[in-house]
């Protein structure tokens, strides 16, 4: 993150100097983010406002000097996407209490592993 602020230090520099521009990444805002991942913006407030307990739902944000608006990196998002895309669901799970066949072979392992 900090080789991103230098490069917009290194572009507004670039720019009053009237050398060569270089671009400044794209931000991306919490309406942007709601559009992308379909997660309406008051949950998204929720969840940055929660970091504790709901922020590793969301990729990594971040807040410009003096200003409270939240903004995301276009490479962070899509590697969140992108690390979802890979991720396993956990395995279902029947409903109810276990069959009587699941507590004998449930405690025939523990009696071998212990």
């Amino acid at each position: 993150m900090s080789s991103q602020i230098s490069s917009i230090i290194k572009a507004i520099e670039a720019n009053q100097s009237n050398s060569v521009v270089i671009p400044l990444p794209q931000l991306i805002f919490t309406e942007d983010l709601s559009r992308i991942t379909g997660l309406s913006v008051a949950t998204i407030r929720h969840y940055t406002g929660n970091k504790e307990e709901l922020g590793h739902l969301l990729p990594k944000w971040g807040k410009l000097p003096g200003n409270r608006r939240l903004f995301w990196l276009p490479e962070t998002v899509m590697e969140w996407i992108a690390a979802g895309l890979n991720a396993v669901p956990p395995e279902k799970r029947r409903r109810g209490a276990p069959t009587k066949a699941e507590r004998i072979a449930k405690a025939r392992n523990q009696q071998i592993g212990g």
